[in-house]
């Protein structure tokens, strides 16, 4: 790598920094899962609670999902919070993740690493090493005031966060005209409805639970909690965190819940059709 190559690199990476910090700015609350796709139940190893308390130790207000919420709280206004097991021989790899509403990776943390034996132990210095990154330590608040084109007041676009927290003079109208001059919106009045109510699923002849929330479902099988479904910013996408369901879903036109998800040993989409029962 030569004298240009060497610089053009810590230019991008000092960008690719800076951008990251700018979007997690724009973010107050995180939501963090009672139970993680690795973990066997819910706060195994009292690891969600930790990773809550990691978060806000860089002036995040974390929230265990199930818990209370602030008032007036809209998805698209918190980050949802990820820990993702890596590969290691004798060792324990996490990385964590915090994505938008839509799912979108705004941050991705280094890896933490313990080779600690005991599992609690080990879980617990791995995620502590992980919120190590750098990144996370420029995190600071910076609420926005959006006018309808998305842009701050300042006029800079604001990255990451497409619900404004404060609109002085926002004009209704043109939401109306264009709610009315949609040719489905009959279909898309039908998904929000859905959305006020408790369901009943089906997969794979196993029944699911969708009990509303108002930042979505809250998912169980038996009476257990499994997790819970996020909705996004158009009302009509989710993100599911729920273990083995874990993935994105919609609802069709007929209430069937349509899940797609990532198949780990092949690295393939799975597209499931959960059947409304109710």
């Amino acid at each position: 790598m030569n004298k240009r190559q060497f610089i053009s690199s810590i230019v991008l990476v000092l960008f690719s920094v800076m951008v990251s910090a700018q979007a997690l700015n724009n973010y107050k609350y995180v939501m963090v899962p009672a139970q993680f796709t690795f973990q066997n139940e819910e706060h195994q190893y009292n690891f969600n609670r930790l990773t809550k308390f990691l978060l806000e130790k860089y002036e995040f207000e974390a929230i265990i999902q199930g818990g209370n919420l602030p008032e007036n709280l809209n998805g698209c206004e918190a980050l949802l919070a990820d820990v993702v097991k890596g590969k290691g021989f004798l060792k324990t790899v996490l990385t964590l993740e915090l994505k938008d509403c839509k799912g979108q990776v705004l941050f991705r943390s280094i890896e933490g690493v313990s080779r600690e034996k005991d599992y609690k132990k080990s879980y617990h210095e791995a995620i502590r090493n992980a919120f190590k990154d750098p990144k996370l330590a420029r995190h600071h608040y910076e609420e926005k005031s959006l006018t309808a084109a998305g842009v701050s007041n300042s006029g800079a676009l604001v990255v990451g966060n497409s619900i404004p927290t404060s609109r002085p003079r926002v004009v209704a109208e043109p939401t109306v005209a264009v709610s009315i001059s949609k040719p489905n919106h009959a279909v898309a009045k039908k998904k929000i409805a859905l959305n006020s109510r408790d369901l009943q699923l089906e997969l794979q002849g196993k029944e699911y639970l969708f009990k509303a929330t108002r930042l979505g479902y809250d998912i169980y099988q038996n009476g257990i909690k499994l997790g819970n479904a996020i909705v996004g910013a158009n009302t009509s996408q989710f993100t599911v965190t729920a273990g083995n369901l874990s993935g994105k879903g919609f609802f069709d036109d007929f209430g069937n819940f349509v899940l797609q998800r990532v198949n780990p040993a092949n690295q393939k989409t799975i597209t499931d059709i959960m059947a409304r029962l109710n």
